[in-house]
């Protein structure tokens, strides 16, 4: 299991949060804001980054955090969610968003999610991202082939599936292979295509994606 640390600059959220983690069979620690945002390497494998109790905090101190910090996946708890900030901070390689006030539970069920290899949004936000993201970007066929290209034959398709918001579980079946080789395709893929997550995947390969759904009727 990884190790979680849970920064922000609201010490009773702090608390909150790592108790939450804690009773879900994690060990948290807590740091402030500016101790994860001017650090690098901090030994977390999850981050629950809290982004305050303003709605519509400033972004970058967290994405330059996620980018000085590849080894870390990080989780953006907000107090208003809204699709447009969900987004940017999905393609900046945040591997999870959420509501900042979730039930103890619930962030319990994201942490492990991530843990896991997922991204969270919440399904309708995800589903509302994901559709945003290929109306607002499409890439050209011939990059999109360019793309495809560096993967093996197996690893395109199963590509192609996982920008359609196809689940691992989803994936294995259709192509009778269990969920561990799908896990471990999809980390090839990340890697060959230089995306920490299924978003960045699914706007990168953005028409195909889009093409992939329509052949699937959702």
């Amino acid at each position: 299991m990884a190790t979680v640390i849970a920064a922000g600059a609201d010490e009773s959220m702090l608390r909150r949060l790592s108790a939450a983690i804690e009773e879900a069979g994690y060990s948290c620690a807590r740091l402030p804001i500016s101790s994860v945002e001017r650090g690098t390497g901090f030994g977390a494998g999850i981050c629950l980054y809290d982004l305050g109790q303003r709605p519509g905090a400033n972004q970058r101190p967290l994405r330059n955090t996620i980018s000085a910090n590849p080894q870390t996946d990080f989780i953006a708890l907000t107090a208003r969610p809204s699709a447009d900030e969900g987004l940017g901070l999905l393609r900046a390689g945040a591997r999870g968003y959420c509501n900042r006030l979730v039930s103890k539970a619930l962030l319990g069920t994201v942490v492990a999610a991530v843990d896991q290899g997922e991204v969270w949004a919440g399904r309708e936000v995800t589903a509302y991202l994901l559709d945003r993201g290929i109306v607002e970007q499409k890439t050209p066929e011939w990059q999109q082939a360019e793309l495809l290209a560096q993967l093996t034959p197996r690893e395109a398709a199963v590509a192609k599936r996982v920008a359609a918001g196809q689940s691992n579980k989803m994936i294995a079946i259709d192509n009778g292979i269990t969920e561990r080789t799908v896990k471990a395709h999809v980390h090839s893929i990340f890697r060959k295509l230089g995306v920490r997550n299924r978003v960045q995947l699914a706007l990168t390969l953005a028409q195909t994606g889009s093409e992939q759904r329509a052949q699937s009727g959702g």
